[in-house]
Order: C-alpha cells, then sequence, then structure tokens
C-alpha cells in the first residue's frame, strides 16, 4: 500500500494497493499422478472465475484503468490465488481545520457487488476467528480467504441477520513510506450489513488508515515567507527616519507588502476546498497577519498627522513636553531614556544649547560664544549685561537722550552763530536746514531699529517653530518605537498561538468508528 497523493479541493486520496486474493473452486480440482505431476498452473485471471471486489468508495467507476490483471495460480486441490494492483482514488470526508497540520483518518472499503454472504465471503487474509466462526458458502464453496476453509450450511445459517464485524490491526511490512504524509496506524475491520433489497447479509472488509501530514514544504514555502513580509513590514512602517522627507517609503512598503500576502493567500486557496467547513488555520493566520498590517498601516497614518501638527505651530502640552523631552537637567525620566536613547540626549542637549545662546543674546553677548575658551568676557557680560541692555536701547530709540543731546548742541552752535552772523535771514535759513537734517537722521535711526525689531522677531518665531516641530517629531518618534515593539511581539505570540501544534496522534478506535461509521 502507498499513498502518492492527496487532493484537498476535491477530498479524493490516491491509494496504490497490492491486493492479495485467495480462495478456493472445487470446479479447478485434479489428481496430479494423472497430469504428469502438474500440482499447479498459471492462467489468465480472465479466463477463470474470480470473485468481483470492487472498492465502494472508490471516486473513479472505470475499473478497467485503474487494475492491472496478471495471471492466476491455480493449485491441484483448488485453491486459487490472484494478486494484482490497483490504483484508485477513494474518496474521504478531509478535516482541514488545522491544515497544514492537519491528520486525516479514511478507509478503503472492498466487497463483492454481486454476491451476499450467502455466496462469497470476504475475509481479512491470516484471520482465523473469522475462518471458524463466520464462514459462509454457496454451491460451489467458495470463502475469499487467505486459508482454504469449507464451512457446513448449519454454521452459516447461524450468522445470517447479524452484524457482527472484527477489528484488528494490521501488518505495515509492505508499507512503502511517503514523504509528504506519516502513516500513523492502520486496521482493518470485517462487517456484514443489511441492506433493505437483500434478505441475506453482505460482507465487507474496510481498511482504515490514519495519515498525518508533513508541513516542512508548507513552512518553507509560505509560512515563514508570510512571517518574515509582516515583521519587516511592521519594522519599515514604525521606522524613525526617511530618505525623502516625506515618509513616502512606508506608504510604499505596506502596499508591497500586501500584495505578496494576497499572492500567497492565493496560493493558499488552491489548495483547499471551496466547500469546506471550516477555515483553516493558515487561512487564519493569513487574515490575522493582514489585520495586523492594516492596523499598523492606520496606526502608522495617525503618527504622520502627529507629525504635522508641528507646522501649524502648535505647542505641546506643558506636562507632555515636559515628561517628554525633559529639558531640565534635573529630570531622570529613565523609560524615556531607554526608549529613546541617543535622540533623547541629543535633544535634551540641543534645548540647554538654545537656552544659553536666548540668555547671551538677552545679555548682549555673541550668541555662540565658548564661555570656557573666553572666561573674563563672559563674566564681563554677566557683570554689565544689565547696563549693555540700556546702552543698546537707548542707541536704537529714536527718543534716546543722545538724539536729544545731539539736538541740543545743533541748537547751542546755531545761537553761537546768530551772534556771530550779521544777516539775520541766512541764520534762519541754516537753523531750518540743520532741523531737518536732526529729522531725517532721526528717522534713519527708527528705521533701522524697527528693522532690526522685525529681524529680531523673525528669527525668534522660527526658531520657536522648528522646536515645536522638533517636539512634535519626537513624540511621534516615541510612539512609534513603542508601537514597533508591541507590533512585534504581537506578530511572533499570534504566530506561536496559531501554528503551535498540540495534536495527539490520530489512533484508529471504535468510538471513532461508531461515530463515522458509512
Amino acid at each position: 500500500m502507498k499513498v502518492p497523493l492527496l487532493k484537498e479541493n476535491d477530498q479524493i486520496i490516491t491509494v496504490y494497493c497490492w491486493l492479495e486474493e485467495y480462495w478456493t473452486d472445487e470446479f479447478l480440482r485434479w489428481d496430479p499422478s494423472t497430469f504428469g505431476g502438474i500440482k499447479q498452473l498459471h492462467i489468465p485471471a480472465e479466463m477463470i472465475w474470480r470473485p468481483d471486489l470492487l472498492v465502494y468508495n472508490n471516486a473513479n467507476m472505470n475499473v478497467h484503468e485503474s487494475e492491472m490483471m496478471t495471471n492466476a495460480l491455480v493449485q491441484h486441490d483448488g485453491r486459487v490465488s490472484l494478486f494484482r494492483a490497483v490504483i484508485t482514488g477513494i474518496s474521504c470526508h478531509l478535516n482541514l481545520h488545522r491544515f497544514p497540520f492537519d491528520q486525516q483518518i479514511c478507509y478503503l472499503m472492498l466487497a463483492s457487488w454481486s454476491y451476499d454472504g450467502s455466496q462469497v465471503m470476504v475475509r481479512p487474509a491470516g484471520d482465523d476467528q473469522t475462518n471458524q466462526s463466520a464462514g459462509l458458502n454457496r454451491n460451489s464453496q467458495m470463502n475469499l480467504s487467505s486459508h482454504h476453509h469449507q464451512s457446513s450450511s448449519s454454521s452459516s445459517s447461524s450468522n445470517f441477520g447479524q452484524n457482527n464485524y472484527f477489528m484488528k490491526s494490521a501488518s505495515l511490512t509492505h508499507y512503502i513510506p511517503n514523504m509528504e504524509w506519516r502513516l500513523i496506524d492502520f486496521k482493518t475491520r470485517s462487517n456484514l450489513k443489511m441492506y433493505d433489497c437483500c434478505p441475506n447479509p453482505y460482507p465487507d472488509i474496510c481498511y482504515y488508515f490514519s495519515i498525518k501530514r508533513n508541513p516542512s514544504y508548507y513552512l518553507f514555502t509560505l509560512i515563514m515567507p508570510s512571517a518574515l513580509i509582516t515583521t519587516i513590514t511592521v519594522v519599515g512602517f514604525f521606522t524613525t527616519h526617511s530618505s525623502t522627507g516625506e515618509n513616502t517609503e512606508k506608504v510604499s512598503l505596506g502596499v508591497t507588502s500586501l500584495l505578496s500576502l494576497a499572492l500567497i493567500l492565493m496560493m493558499v486557496s488552491d489548495k483547499l476546498p471551496a466547500t469546506s467547513d471550516t477555515v483553516p488555520v493558515l487561512g487564519q493566520y493569513y487574515i490575522g497577519l493582514i489585520c495586523i498590517q492594516f492596523t499598523a498601516t492606520y496606526i502608522t497614518t495617525w503618527t504622520l498627522h502627529l507629525q504635522t501638527n508641528g507646522n501649524s505651530g502648535r505647542a505641546l502640552p506643558r506636562r507632555l513636553r515636559h515628561w517628554l523631552l525633559g529639558a531640565n537637567p534635573r529630570n531622570n525620566n529613565l523609560f524615556m531614556k531607554h526608549l529613546l536613547g541617543r535622540e533623547l540626549a541629543t535633544m535634551q542637549q540641543s534645548v540647554r544649547h538654545r537656552i544659553k545662546r536666548f540668555e547671551r543674546v538677552r545679555m548682549g553677548l555673541p550668541p555662540y560664544l565658548d564661555d570656557s575658551r573666553f572666561p573674563f568676557i563672559a563674566s564681563l557680560g554677566q557683570r554689565n549685561g544689565s547696563v549693555q541692555q540700556e546702552v543698546n536701547s537707548q542707541l536704537l530709540s529714536p527718543e534716546s537722550k543722545y538724539t536729544s543731546h545731539r539736538h541740543c548742541s545743533i541748537f547751542t552752535d546755531s545761537n553761537s552763530n546768530q551772534k556771530t552772523t550779521e544777516n539775520g535771514t541766512t541764520a534762519t535759513k541754516q537753523t531750518t536746514e540743520r532741523n531737518s537734517f536732526n529729522d531725517s537722521i532721526s528717522n534713519s535711526i527708527k528705521e533701522v531699529s524697527q528693522t532690526v525689531q522685525e529681524i529680531r522677531l523673525s528669527l525668534l518665531t522660527e526658531e520657536q517653530l522648528r522646536q515645536i516641530r522638533v517636539e512634535w517629531q519626537m513624540l511621534a518618534r516615541m510612539i512609534e518605537k513603542v508601537l514597533k515593539l508591541v507590533f512585534s511581539v504581537f506578530t511572533i505570540v499570534f504566530a506561536v498561538y496559531m501554528l503551535y501544534d498540540e495534536q495527539a496522534p490520530p489512533l484508529i478506535t471504535e468510538e471513532w468508528i461508531k461515530e463515522n461509521s458509512h
């Protein structure tokens, strides 16, 4: 026996069988001494009577194409032996719930099509118990068995009307192993069945075999590639950096991974029957992977939306900013430091340097001056910061004392010139020209001051907006790292839960046969 092929979508198992049939035909007896000591003959099976044994659950009704007829060996005492090979596809109800970790129990039923138990008794070869208790014969005393046995009609009549069966384990000596399916158990069962059409029971033999699939092919061609694709997709979705600056790689990666899963899912669907009672584990696994990728894509869109909040100038809430960035050196948020690592340390250092630059600008010092290299200037700026700020404000103010002083000096010069000039008209003209000149200088200083203030406000606003964008990006990166860890762990746990095989080996028992009796 060999199980070379199983068609899951058609629920048909192709079986190679080597049938050994033994029976006794009293019309094929002779005396060897009469025929020159010939004790056995090889005769074509088509030339003698043979039992019409058929596979009842055969899916292919063309018997002549699936059987190879050979010569029959006839002994002088009437014993006939016929060995023939049968390639048959039997129908079997497949339970594909645990596919590709499924295990099936099927049977092959052999019985005579036209002879009932009163004419031909079918028994497993070597079954001595059935030889002694279930012998049924007809006029020709033909019993299909591995041993020559004749019984009286009285013993046969005692078994009529009974639905007896005899079950025992069969030998696996001649079984040919299959790379995909492993044979777990093999048993034979003899039955006597009553039908409404006939008064006598019909005997049959059922060969039950349980097989377990080897999932190596599906693990390496379907499951592992899908798991790797999902893992790479989850990691890519929550990658904190983008080469284009617009995170377009995440969208492309998501579409590519979904197409890959759809292609693999098509390969799986070709293996499964369209009218399956349950959804196989492999199908549930792929549906779960698609749901994981869909959820990751949705959350990635949400994190991208968080990053765009910084472009609108909306600042982070104060508590969230303090908890996230930890700009205060005394804030020891170990969880955030461990989660963001170098990014958080770099961001904290950048915030501290930015605060120092603002302080230096406020004190009138160069913003990028290194205090360690110029301690005298730094201390001087710290002592005289308020004085320099006052001087700067006075210089930049159009109504400052410096401007008033210049007005006073100009008027003094004008009075002295009026005393020394004999022509009063010329002195008045010069005074008017000087007043207009002083007004133009004052207006120029005022415009320069306003321009400087606008530039300063513009730089401060731009710096503040950049700081807000960076803070929102840090929040998005923190969420992405947390989600990457969560999704990675969930993907691994989901794969282990779905693909862990804890089934007991399929054993053929009387309870199973009663529940699935044909």
